[in-house]
């Protein structure tokens, strides 16, 4: 429902549009609410869940959809995955940081 102004750059409509056409589903390329940087994009997710306490969000952040070697979670999701034997935890919990322009570093 939501992006980024840099992934909306990077959106090729020359590849998206012909394979879509061909594949006959268009669901694919409905255009998201584009957002100015990765905070608001956060914000913007947390906003529409409509917990009632935006701190028991569960997040999943996926850098490649292609490649699903390696995620990372919010520590409200640890119980979830903790003894699933399909998930290895990699590293203590740790701050999300920006950069001045609201961009994740």
């Amino acid at each position: 429902d939501f992006t980024t102004r840099r992934a909306a750059e990077k959106f090729d409509f020359t590849q998206t549009y012909p394979n879509t056409l061909t594949a006959l589903l268009t669901g694919g390329v409905k255009i998201p609410m584009v957002l100015p940087n990765d905070r608001q994009g956060f914000q913007a997710c947390i906003k529409t869940s409509n917990l009632a306490d935006w701190r028991t969000a569960r997040i999943v952040r996926i850098h490649n959809t292609l490649c699903l070697t390696e995620i990372e979670v919010s520590e409200n999701m640890l119980p979830s995955i903790i003894d699933d034997s399909r998930f290895e935890i990699l590293s203590e919990p740790y701050e999300l940081h920006f950069d001045d322009s609201g961009n994740l570093l």
